[in-house]
């Protein structure tokens, strides 16, 4: 379920607007102080990583 919700949000918003939601996320779990927080950081700091990539590869500076 959860993997069916990130495509259709990469389908339907645009890379800009995926990174401000993986940045809400990743706050509301740097908040969480429960043993979760710490397998889930990495992730999401990875997410945000792969997404700014790809928008560099699109739009070069």
């Amino acid at each position: 379920m959860l993997v069916v919700c990130v495509y259709l949000l990469r389908v339907w918003l645009s890379k800009v607007e995926i990174i401000k939601i993986y940045m809400l996320v990743f706050c509301y779990f740097e908040q969480d102080l429960s043993t979760e927080k710490k397998h889930l950081q990495p992730i999401m700091s990875a997410l945000i990583l792969s997404e700014l990539k790809i928008t560099h590869k699109e739009h070069p500076i």
